[in-house]
C-alpha cells in the first residue's frame, strides 16, 4: 500500500510506528496544536485517542512518511461498536496512575464530570445509525504534512480498506468551530453533518468557553476503492495540459 505524493508517501501501519503516531496524536490534539496546556499527560491522551486503533486493528491504520519520519496518520476502525472507547482508557489511567488528581490534568477530569453532569439537559450527540455508519476514523497531521493533500490520501486510503472489508459506512466528530476542517470534509471527501453541534466534555476554548463538536457521515454504499486516485490523476493530467498552453 504506497502511494507517492512528492516527498510524502502514504503507507501501511508498522508497529515502529506506534510512538511517532502517538507523539503526534499529542502535539496536534487541539485543532492542530498540542493539548498540553488543557491535558498536560502524553501516555493517558494517546491511550485514548489511538490505542485501540495502533494495538487492535492496526490493518485499519495508514500513515503520511515524509523522508522516513511518520509526519501524520488516519486510524479507523471497522466498527466502532467492538471499539474500546476514549473514556475506558481515560478511566483505566485515573485508577491506575491517578491521572485525576495530577496536576495538568486533574483540571480536565474535574471539568469532565461537571460538563457531563450539566449537559443532561443539553442537546446531545445526534442519533446514529451504527448498521449504516459503523466505521470510525481518527486523523492528524503535523504542520509539514498539511496542506498538500496528504490528508486526502490519508484519508481515502484508509477507507478503501474499510470498505474492502465490508464497511457500509463511517462516521467521525470535529470541532464544530473549525470551519476550514467541516468544508474539507463536507466538500472533498463527501461527507455530510449529522444533526446539530453538541458540547465536549472538559474541554475549553481560548477564553474559556466550552467547546462544541459536529458529527459527521460517509455513506460507501456506492463507494469504489481506487477510484478516487484515477479521479485525482485525471485532474492532475487536465492541470498540466492547461499549464502548457
Amino acid at each position: 500500500m504506497l502511494h507517492a505524493m512528492g516527498e510524502i508517501v502514504i503507507r501501511a501501519y508498522r508497529p515502529e510506528d506506534r510512538p511517532a503516531v502517538r507523539d503526534i496524536c499529542f502535539d496536534t490534539g487541539l485543532m492542530g496544536e498540542s493539548i498540553a496546556p488543557q491535558y498536560a499527560d502524553r501516555e493517558s491522551f494517546a491511550d485514548m485517542f489511538t490505542a485501540h486503533f495502533t494495538d487492535n486493528e492496526p490493518e485499519h491504520v495508514v500513515v503520511a512518511d515524509l523522508d522516513g519520519r511518520v509526519v501524520g496518520y488516519m486510524c479507523a476502525a471497522l466498527d466502532a461498536r467492538t471499539a474500546r472507547s476514549p473514556m475506558s482508557y481515560g478511566i483505566a489511567h485515573a485508577f491506575l496512575r491517578g491521572v485525576c488528581f495530577r496536576p495538568g490534568t486533574a483540571g480536565f477530569y474535574w471539568r469532565t464530570g461537571f460538563d457531563m453532569f450539566s449537559d443532561l439537559v443539553r442537546a446531545k450527540k445526534p442519533k446514529l445509525d451504527l448498521n449504516r455508519f459503523p466505521s470510525t476514523n481518527h486523523i492528524n497531521l503535523l504542520p509539514e504534512a498539511r496542506g498538500g493533500g496528504a490528508a486526502f490520501d490519508l484519508f481515502f486510503t484508509a477507507v478503501d480498506g474499510l470498505k474492502e472489508r465490508g464497511s457500509p459506512g463511517m462516521h467521525a466528530e470535529a470541532l464544530a468551530s473549525n470551519k476550514a476542517v467541516a468544508e474539507f470534509i463536507t466538500r472533498k471527501l463527501g461527507g455530510e453533518k449529522l444533526g446539530e453541534p453538541y458540547m465536549l466534555p472538559g474541554l475549553r476554548g481560548k477564553d474559556g468557553e466550552r467547546v462544541q463538536a459536529q458529527m459527521f457521515i460517509l455513506d460507501l454504499t456506492n463507494y469504489q476503492p481506487g477510484e478516487w486516485k484515477k479521479a485525482k490523476a485525471a485532474r492532475a493530467a487536465k492541470a498540466k495540459a492547461k499549464s502548457a498552453e
